[in-house]
C-alpha cells in the first residue's frame, strides 16, 4: 500500500474540511479500488437543493424519499452502488451553511454518521468539504 492509498482507510473515516484542489488524489483513491463522488453545492443554499445535489452526484434510488432520514439510509446502504468504499468531495457548502446553518449542522451529522457506519464496517467513508470552518483537517 503507498502513502496515498494509506490515506484512504476506514481508520480515517469521517467527515474533513479540505482547501481548494482536492481533484489531484482522485487517482489515489481510484487506485486504491474507491469510489470518488464529487457534490457540487454552488448555489445551494435550502435543505431541498442539498438533497437534490447528493442525489443526483451520488445516483441515489430512484425512492430516495428527500428528507435527511432517507439521505441517511442511502448512505449506509449502497447496495445499488457497491464499492469498496467511498470518498465524497463535497464543493460549495459555505453558501448552505450561511442560509441554513440548522440543516447544515444536519447534513454535517448525517454524513459523519454513515462515516462511523462504515468504519464498524470496515469500509472506507470519507467526506471532503470545501467551504466550511471548523472541521478537522485532511491532511497525509
Amino acid at each position: 500500500m503507498s502513502a496515498q492509498d494509506s490515506l484512504f482507510t476506514p481508520e480515517r473515516n469521517g467527515v474533513y474540511g479540505v482547501a481548494a484542489g482536492m481533484a489531484e488524489r482522485e487517482p489515489a483513491v481510484r487506485n486504491a479500488g474507491l469510489t470518488w463522488v464529487e457534490v457540487d453545492l454552488a448555489g445551494a443554499t435550502d435543505k431541498s437543493r442539498v438533497l437534490r445535489a447528493f442525489a443526483r452526484a451520488l445516483v441515489l434510488p430512484r425512492d430516495f424519499g428527500a428528507n435527511w432520514d432517507a439521505l441517511a439510509d442511502c448512505l449506509q446502504d449502497f447496495s445499488w452502488r457497491p464499492a469498496r468504499g467511498y470518498v465524497i468531495e463535497v464543493r460549495g457548502a459555505g453558501a448552505f451553511a450561511a442560509a441554513s446553518h440548522d440543516d447544515c449542522r444536519i447534513m454535517l451529522d448525517v454524513l459523519n454518521d454513515a462515516a462511523m457506519y462504515w468504519r464498524r464496517h470496515e469500509k472506507t467513508f470519507i467526506v471532503l468539504m470545501h467551504g466550511l470552518h471548523g472541521l478537522p483537517s485532511f491532511a497525509a
